[in-house]
């Protein structure tokens, strides 16, 4: 699925959108700022819908997020 997605936005697949203002060129660059958005978006939130599917107690809020991202800076 990954693969998929990764050659879709790179303009590879026979399939491929063209967006507005966005050249042909700068669709490798798109593709890496969409799937480190994604990367981001899995590794703050799947943890926490593990741990809330296996019985944790814990909502997420924007304080939760910018408590957490206090705690893990340097």
């Amino acid at each position: 699925m990954l693969q998929l997605l990764i050659q879709f936005l790179s303009g590879s697949l026979p399939i491929t959108l063209q967006i507005p203002f966005v050249p042909d060129d700068a669709m490798p660059v798109l593709a890496q700022v969409v799937l480190g958005v994604l990367l981001t978006l899995v590794v703050v939130f799947a943890p926490r819908g593990v741990i809330d599917f296996f019985g944790g107690r814990s909502t997420l809020s924007i304080a939760y997020l910018r408590r957490s991202l206090r705690e893990t800076s340097v």
